[in-house]
C-alpha cells in the first residue's frame, strides 16, 4: 500500500503548503499507477533455479522456504505492479499466495487471502465454498526410503515419514533377524515376520519396474503403520502425454476394493520402467495424481518439451 508523505511545517505560508500538498498527491498518484495487462500471458515470466533434484529441495526446509519466498516475492510484485483485467488470472495469483501461506504455516494470512479470492468470484454458490479446504491446517509430508540395490532387486533398510518437519511413522527392515520393526507413532513399536522380497511403499514402485512386465505381481509392503500383501495387475500398454513428450508406458494397478486404498502406476517402458505417473486413491475415494517433473536415465536427464 502506498504511503502518503507527511508534510510538517509551521513556518511555511498557505501557498507553500498548498504547493507541497499538490506535489505529494502527484507523487502518490505516480506510485499507485499500475501497468494495465489483459491476461497472465502479458505478465513477466519468472524462473527459479533449483540446485540438484527437486526432491532434495522439498526435503530441505531451508531450501524449500527460500524457494517459497522467491515465488511469493514475484507474485506479490506482479499484483502490485500490474492492473490485470482478467479476474480469473488475479484469482490464480491469489491462490498461489494462498498455497504458499498454507505450506509455510502462515495461518494468520489464510483467512484474509480466502476472502480476497472469494471477492473475485461471480457465482454465489462458488463464492460460498471457495477456500473452505484452505481453512484446515496444512500438512507437509516427506517420505524417504534407504536401502541397497542387489542382483535380486531393491533391498530396503529404513522407511521414514516426516510431517511438518517432525518424525512420524517408520519401518526398519532387519534382514538378518528376519523381522520388520514398525513404529506407527512415537513410543509404539511392533515387530512382524519379514518375508523375502518385501518392500516399502516407495521402493515397491521401482522394484515393480525392475521385475519387468507381468500380468500380475504380489509384494509384501510396509507403510510404517502396517505391513501386508499388495497385488498389482497389468492394465495395458499405453501412450501418455508427459512433460517429456508422448511416452510408451506399462500401466499397472492394484484392485480397487470398496473402503480400501488403491494405486496405479505408469512406468516408462523405454526408460527402464521408471515411474512417470502415480495415482493414489484413498479409503474415502479421493484421487491424488503425481506426474514426474524430472526423469534421469543412465546419468542423462530427459529434456522437457514445450506442450
Amino acid at each position: 500500500m502506498a504511503r502518503f508523505p507527511r508534510i510538517r511545517s509551521l513556518l511555511l505560508g498557505v501557498t507553500a503548503i498548498g504547493a507541497l500538498l499538490l506535489a505529494a498527491v502527484a507523487s502518490s498518484a505516480m506510485t499507485l499507477a499500475k501497468t494495465p495487462v489483459k491476461t497472465l500471458d502479458d505478465l513477466p515470466r519468472h524462473t527459479y533455479k533449483v540446485a540438484g533434484p527437486v526432491s532434495a529441495m522439498l526435503a530441505d526446509p531451508a531450501a524449500f522456504d527460500a524457494f517459497c519466498a522467491a515465488v511469493r516475492a514475484d507474485v506479490e510484485s506482479d499484483l502490485a505492479t500490474y492492473d490485470i483485467g482478467d479476474k480469473a488470472a488475479v484469482q490464480r495469483l491469489l491462490n498461489t499466495l494462498l498455497s504458499l501461506d498454507l505450506v509455510q504455516g502462515r495461518d494468520a494470512d489464510v483467512r484474509a487471502r480466502v476472502e480476497a479470492v472469494r471477492a473475485l468470484e461471480g457465482k454465489e454458490a462458488t463464492r460460498l465454498t471457495t477456500g473452505l479446504v484452505a481453512l484446515f491446517r496444512s500438512v507437509r509430508i516427506v517420505q524417504s526410503s534407504e536401502g541397497a540395490l542387489t542382483a535380486e532387486g531393491l533391498v530396503p533398510q529404513v522407511f521414514k515419514v516426516e510431517r511438518n518437519g517432525k518424525p512420524a511413522e517408520q519401518a526398519r527392515f532387519d534382514w538378518n533377524g528376519r523381522k520388520i520393526v514398525l513404529q506407527p507413532r512415537k513410543g509404539d513399536v511392533r515387530e512382524v515376520p519379514l518375508s523375502a522380497g518385501a518392500q516399502d511403499i516407495l521402493s515397491q514402485i521401482y522394484q515393480i519396474g525392475l521385475a519387468g512386465a507381468a500380468a500380475r505381481l504380489e509384494l509384501m509392503i510396509a507403510t510404517g503403520k502396517n505391513y501386508g500383501r499388495y497385488a498389482y495387475e497389468a492394465v495395458a500398454d499405453e501412450m501418455i502425454a508427459t512433460r517429456f513428450g508422448e511416452l510408451r508406458t506399462w500401466h499397472m494397478k492394484t484392485p480397487a476394493l470398496p473402503g480400501e486404498q488403491a494405486m496405479e502406476l505408469w512406468l516408462a517402458s523405454d526408460y527402464r520402467n521408471l515411474p512417470v505417473r502415480i495415482r493414489f486413491i484413498d479409503r474415502k475415494g479421493e484421487v491424488f495424481d503425481q506426474n514426474a517433473v524430472e526423469l534421469e536415465v543412465d546419468g542423462t536427464a530427459l529434456a522437457e518439451r514445450q506442450q
